[in-house]
């Protein structure tokens, strides 16, 4: 359902909106709102493609070399370190996947967790 454009959007627009990107953040705080301090976030920045990672093998080929596993019992500062750590890519890497982000509007997670008081700080 998080993924489904409400009835008069198109798809593709809304896969690539900021109200997707709330309706993703909105997902979550639901999540932790049910299991509240049970839970523990882990990123792994590892064969990272431009591609939804529902594609598998089927995904656009990695350009960005494996910066590792991240992990904390806040969501908010386990996503700005990804997000940081990928920023910090050569370009050569960064490139694509800064396009994705910037194209999808994804930093809008970060600021949208930031506003729900998602994180620690």
């Amino acid at each position: 359902m998080v993924h489904t454009a409400p009835d008069d959007e198109d798809i593709s627009k809304w896969l690539t909106g900021e109200p997707f990107m709330e309706n993703m953040v909105e997902s979550a705080r639901a999540t932790i709102n049910h299991f509240g301090n049970r839970i523990v976030y882990i990123n792994v920045l590892r064969n990272m493609s431009v591609d939804c990672d529902r594609l598998g093998v089927s995904a656009a080929p990695t350009k960005a070399h494996n910066l590792g596993i991240l992990g904390s019992t806040d969501i908010l500062a386990v996503v700005q370190a990804s997000i940081d750590m990928v920023y910090k890519l050569p370009e050569v890497e960064l490139h694509d996947l800064w396009e994705r982000i910037e194209s999808r509007h994804g930093l809008r997670q970060l600021s949208y967790m930031k506003e729900m008081k998602m994180g620690r700080d």
